[in-house]
């Protein structure tokens, strides 16, 4: 396989495993316990700047809306210091997850055909 068939098959590999990546993560922020909004305003507050903020933040929308338009798309599009940092923690991730594998099945190959670590 040439050089340009492996780097264009790693990116359709990598491009739905980063997806899979940003929307754990996602589901991880909503299940955690707290508010949000809470977390950007100082008491004391009304009602209508609480409304004002969970407006501001998506938070007032459908989850699938909010996935797509407010997380992958400020993601992308707003905070770049703050993106690049996340993509780099999300390729180191893929990157150990991958090596973990490679040396799992590396030693399941090895048992497999009875070749000792040690030759």
């Amino acid at each position: 396989m040439s050089l340009v068939k492996k780097i264009i098959l790693w990116f359709l590999l990598f491009v739905p495993l980063l997806f899979i990546f940003l929307f754990y993560s996602f589901l991880i922020y909503r299940i955690a316990p707290g508010d949000p909004v809470l977390e950007y305003l100082t008491p004391p507050f009304t009602e209508e700047e609480y409304y004002a903020k969970l407006h501001e933040l998506g938070l007032d929308r459908p989850i699938f809306e909010q996935f797509l338009f407010f997380y992958i798309g400020h993601l992308f599009i707003d905070n770049w210091i703050i993106s690049i940092v996340i993509l780099f923690s999300l390729t180191f991730s893929i990157a150990v997850i991958a090596a973990v594998v490679q040396q799992k099945y590396i030693e399941y190959k090895r048992r497999k055909r009875g070749i000792d670590k040690n030759d």
